[in-house]
């Protein structure tokens, strides 16, 4: 009984980090605006209800992305058009919308 019940927790995991993986990128590709290129010390993206702590470089950004980052924290941001953005300690970016080529928004 515990053997099969071993199987069940570890499927159930497997299946929870794959869902919380699914989430991490944009719901629609073309909500995408670009990436974590450089990341130090405590970062954090929260994205459609969902809080994703610590990301790593190539994390993708997208639009309505609220970023946090904590004392000693540093992030810097790759956006699709080739502009960048440092953000230092203790600071909050909202990314509420992106202008695209045209001056068209984020769709």
């Amino acid at each position: 009984m515990a053997r099969g019940t071993t199987h069940i927790a570890a499927f159930l995991f497997i299946t929870a980090a794959a869902a919380l993986a699914a989430t991490s990128q944009p719901s629609d590709p073309r909500d995408r605006v670009g990436k974590i290129e450089r990341a130090e010390g405590l970062i954090r993206i929260e994205r459609n209800g969902f809080r994703y702590d610590d990301p790593k470089p190539g994390q993708v950004i997208s639009r309505r992305d609220h970023l946090t980052t904590g004392p000693g924290s540093r992030v810097l941001l790759s956006f699709d058009d080739g502009s960048r953005v440092a953000i230092g300690e203790n600071a909050v970016l909202v990314i509420a919308d992106y202008l695209r080529k045209g001056g068209v928004a984020g769709r």
